[in-house]
């Protein structure tokens, strides 16, 4: 008979108590991964966590509940910006309309570049150099919630331009121009209350390459990541043949 000491149920015990801290790099915690998936109970457990996140899963229907609803768009308004992405040629003119909070803002950055969404995201707002405002989703203390606030609040205090910054690690800094205000349907905007793309130029870099100079590194064929992603995708990247057209928005 097994010892209770031998069994696979208080090996994952100890491998549970030996788990990596928030600082820990990606290898560390890969390897913890593969320590835990090598046992019996700790694959188990990995898969039925899986479930329940998966589309109709338990955490899935239950996350779903507490879903803040979002304002549908009304305005027959709309703002055009131009974003740039910080250190790059990358860029995209949107228009979107003018009762949008910074979070519809963040879905139409984020669809028209391409970025995964993954990773998180925070607008930035600047007078005399000094950090003054910062909309997110996060729950830190000095943040405003994105969702509860409009752009125009800021547009109608005289501010043309600000930053998104996506991935606080990588640190993909966006500068967001106010170029434009127009009515519904004018200078390429939607007559509906929808976003827009009009222009752009260059392909979202892959997010494994965290940060400007390693995309750059990318762009070389010199990052690692460049040989995961053959030869022949990496100069689909770096042609930056942007359509307009492909874009599909979440809002």
């Amino acid at each position: 008979m097994q010892s209770p000491d031998n069994s696979p149920l208080s090996k994952l015990d100890e491998l549970m108590s030996q788990m990596p801290s928030e600082d820990a790099s990606e290898a560390e915690i890969s390897a913890f991964m593969d320590q835990v998936m090598a046992n019996e109970e700790g694959a188990q457990m990995i898969r039925h966590f899986a479930e329940q996140i998966t589309e109709g899963g338990a955490l899935d229907q239950m996350l779903k509940s507490e879903e803040i609803t979002v304002p549908a768009l009304e305005s027959s308004i709309r703002f055009i910006f131009r974003i740039n992405l910080v250190g790059t040629p990358i860029y995209r003119r949107i228009s979107i309309p003018a009762d949008a909070s910074f979070f519809h803002l963040h879905e139409v950055i984020r669809d028209s570049f391409g970025w995964l969404g993954t990773s998180p995201h925070a607008f930035q707002i600047f007078e005399n150099g000094v950090l003054e405002l910062t909309f997110s989703s996060a729950s830190e203390e000095e943040h405003f919630c994105e969702i509860q606030n409009g752009v125009s609040q800021v547009i109608e205090n005289g501010i043309r331009e600000f930053i998104y910054l996506y991935d606080f690690e990588s640190k993909w800094s966006h500068q967001v121009i106010m170029e434009e205000i127009v009515p519904a349907g004018e200078r390429g905007s939607a007559k509906e209350a929808i976003p827009a793309v009009h222009d752009g130029a260059g392909l979202c870099p892959p997010e494994g390459c965290h940060g400007v100079e390693d995309f750059h590194l990318f762009l070389s064929g010199r990052h690692p990541l460049a040989k995961e992603y053959g030869l022949e995708l990496v100069e689909k990247i770096k042609s930056g043949a942007f359509d307009p057209a492909s874009v599909r928005f979440s809002i």
